[in-house]
């Protein structure tokens, strides 16, 4: 019976682990605060995201998972290939954001994504 009992419990606690992240922060955002950058970010369901970001001539486009942890989500960009001079998706590797009231700032600065109300999204 003992083990029956640890069985469960383990099973209850990896599923815990690998359940998807909250919906409120499921969605898509705009970068503002930074200047000469421009950036959208796609949080979704299945803890993936996609993200573009461009500044001044370079660009770059990630992919990868997002994980929260209390009040901070981080990036975890996935790259088979190293970036290209002019791609600046390495932004997005580690990335650490802070979820606050109106946005998901990036820690260290005073860029802040911005999440597009539903209605917009899925004009």
């Amino acid at each position: 019976m003992k083990g029956i009992a640890l069985l469960a419990s383990s099973l209850l606690l990896s599923s815990c682990a690998h359940s998807n992240p909250p919906n409120e922060l499921v969605g898509n955002y705009y970068l503002q605060g930074v200047m000469e950058m421009g950036s959208q970010l796609s949080l979704k369901k299945d803890s993936t995201f996609e993200a573009v970001v461009e500044y001044g001539s370079a660009d770059g486009y990630a992919k990868g998972l997002w994980a929260q942890d209390g009040t901070r989500v981080t990036l975890h960009r996935k790259s088979d290939e190293p970036a290209a001079a002019q791609d600046i998706s390495q932004f997005f590797d580690e990335m650490v954001l802070i979820v606050g009231n109106d946005c998901l700032t990036i820690e260290g600065s005073r860029g802040c994504y911005v999440k597009v109300p539903k209605r917009q999204a899925s004009e």
